[in-house]
């Protein structure tokens, strides 16, 4: 899957970063920023991972796989503060994890409504 070097590059200037400066923040040589940003080169998985957690996005908008930048920015109903959390522990889990974990949740209420003798 192809790494979006126009989304780091906006992401990057966004914040008025130079590349010098945001190599330092990820720990990164600049000329490997440079490639990165250049298309020659795509950021291994750690990389990819460090620029989404820098940039407060997901790898997914990295890789062009979803057009929203920052998560917090899509709406939400009207979540209870319980709701919320329970949203924010699956975002960004894979469907097998997610299904598995609603399986789990759908059984565990299950057995929470059960009448006590």
């Amino acid at each position: 899957m192809p790494f979006r070097t126009d989304r780091l590059q906006q992401l990057r200037q966004q914040r008025n970063l130079s590349q010098a400066d945001l190599a330092a923040d990820l720990e990164l040589s600049q000329n490997q920023l440079y490639r990165y940003e250049a298309g020659e080169s795509s950021p291994k998985d750690d990389a990819l991972i460090a620029m989404a957690e820098y940039f407060n996005t997901s790898t997914d908008y990295l890789l062009g796989l979803s057009h929203v930048a920052h998560p917090e920015d899509v709406p939400r109903p009207d979540f209870t503060p319980e709701e919320a959390a329970v949203y924010d522990l699956m975002r960004g889990e894979s469907s097998s994890v997610q299904r598995a974990v609603l399986d789990v949740v759908r059984v565990l209420i299950a057995t929470l409504r059960r009448p006590r003798n």
